[in-house]
């Protein structure tokens, strides 16, 4: 008996001496193989072990088809041929610094972009927008330039409230985009005043009765004007020496005078809303006492209004220390030009 091994899976099998030299197909991989005789390794490996001088293990000799002999090759004087490996040759790419360099500037330029847009922008914009300062109560911001609609109503700001505007020429403009308690909308013009301004204003109301009692801006707006008419009055209200420095840059020594009023529709009253000047007017006269904190003397301003709603000083006259206001009468035509005014005691 002889063995013979496949040379592609290594499967061996068993034939007579007689099929020495012929060709079977390997039961386990198909490969056609030639039978040659095989003799056993020290180690009992599968494979063929070469005769001196012999070529590759296992490698099958072709035999011709007249000769039975089998011959094995005879080129090599090693026992065992080792498989011969491809030599790997290991290439350095070069860093893309270049590349690297682009991305990084790429990456610094987005960032930085993305950082004045997000934060430093609405930074700057807040800083350098002028302050503004509501001085009625409810003002309404809108989403849109539009009044007299209820759709884009995005809050009512309270008296005092400060406002960021962001027009170029904020009091010369009708509306103002500005920004108020964190959001930002439009707001009519006529209804705010500069820091200035609305602390003067602030500082001629002598108690919140005399805020409440005073309510319309064109009211509040002919007291500023009284107040602010510096030619021929030394006057002003009650303003902190701190927020003089801060709106004056200095400290000023004027007379003190401020309104103290009842409640709200409580009469008799310090405000009064006669029609003495105009009686087909469209708006009523407004009248108020205001008073010297230091010497407690009282003056009566009486205004009148256009068909615009601006104000005009009507009368100025000398008020009693004590007692409301009880009516006042139209001047009587016989040569007297002011009106009668009569007080509580």
């Amino acid at each position: 008996m002889i063995k013979s091994v496949c040379s592609k899976c290594g499967s061996e099998k068993s034939f007579n001496d007689d099929k020495l030299g012929k060709k079977f197909r390997c039961p386990n991989c198909g490969n056609v193989v030639q039978i040659i005789e095989t003799k056993p390794s020290f180690n009992n490996a599968k494979e063929v072990k070469p005769e001196p001088n012999s070529g590759n293990i296992g490698q099958i000799l072709e035999s011709n088809s007249n000769d039975t002999s089998a011959k094995l090759p005879t080129h090599s004087n090693d026992l065992v041929k080792a498989p011969l490996q491809k030599s790997s040759v290991q290439t350095h790419t070069s860093f893309p610094l270049k590349q690297v360099i682009v991305a990084a500037s790429l990456l610094i330029i987005t960032g930085g972009f993305l950082i004045y847009l997000l934060l430093l922008k609405p930074y700057l914009a807040d800083k350098n927008a002028k302050r503004y300062y509501t001085y009625i109560d409810n003002l309404i911001m809108r989403s849109s330039q539009v009044a007299g609609v209820d759709y884009n109503i995005l809050q009512k700001l309270n008296y005092g409230t400060e406002l960021l505007a962001y027009n170029q020429n904020p009091e010369n403009e009708e509306w103002l985009f500005v920004k108020a308690n964190g959001k930002k909308g439009y707001i009519s013009s006529q209804f705010i005043l500069n820091k200035r301004d609305f602390y003067e204003l602030n500082g001629i109301f002598g108690d919140v009765e005399s805020k409440e009692a005073i309510l319309t801006a064109k009211c509040r707006k002919a007291l500023l004007n009284y107040f602010q008419d510096s030619i021929n009055r030394n006057i002003m209200g009650k303003i902190d020496p701190q927020i003089q420095l801060e709106i004056y840059g200095t400290q000023k020594n004027r007379e003190t005078w401020q309104v103290f009023s009842r409640g709200k529709d409580i009469n008799p009253n310090t405000v009064a809303y006669p029609r003495i000047t105009n009686p087909n007017s469209k708006f009523s006269d407004f009248a108020c006492i205001i008073k010297n904190v230091s010497t407690n003397k009282r003056k009566l301003l009486l205004f009148s209004f256009s068909e615009e709603g601006v104000p005009s000083l009507a009368y100025e006259l000398d008020a009693p220390d004590e007692g409301y206001i009880l009516s006042i009468i139209r001047p009587v035509r016989n040569g007297n030009n002011q009106p009668v005014v009569k007080y509580t005691n």
